[in-house]
C-alpha cells in the first residue's frame, strides 16, 4: 500500500512541477488535472514537510519541492528512453 501512497506523491509532485514550468501553478490548475481531488489532500501535508507552500489556495513549490519535482520527472524520462531506445517500445506506449 506503501508503493501506491508514494506513487501517487510522486504524481503529485510531477503534476505540480509541469504546471510551475509552464507557468500555470495554481489550485484552479491543479483541480482541472485532478477532477477527483485526490492531489489536493496531499498538498496539506507536502505543505507541513516544506514541499509546497499552500495556504487553502494559493500552492507554490518551495526550492526543495521543486527539486524533489525536478528529479521525479527526470527518471521518469530517463525510463521513458530507456522503453524507447533499449526496449524498442513506442512512445505512446510507455
Amino acid at each position: 500500500m506503501g508503493r501506491v501512497i508514494n506513487h501517487e506523491k510522486d504524481e503529485l509532485l510531477e503534476l505540480l512541477w509541469h504546471l510551475d514550468e509552464n507557468h500555470t501553478l495554481s489550485l484552479e490548475a491543479l483541480r482541472e488535472h485532478d477532477p477527483t481531488n485526490i492531489f489536493e489532500r496531499s498538498l496539506r501535508e507536502f505543505s507541513t514537510n516544506g514541499i509546497v507552500n499552500f495556504d487553502g489556495r494559493n500552492v507554490a513549490l518551495t526550492e526543495s519541492g521543486y527539486e524533489a519535482a525536478k528529479g521525479i520527472v527526470r527518471r521518469h524520462r530517463l525510463a521513458e528512453r530507456l522503453m524507447v531506445d533499449v526496449l524498442g517500445r513506442r512512445v505512446e506506449d510507455t
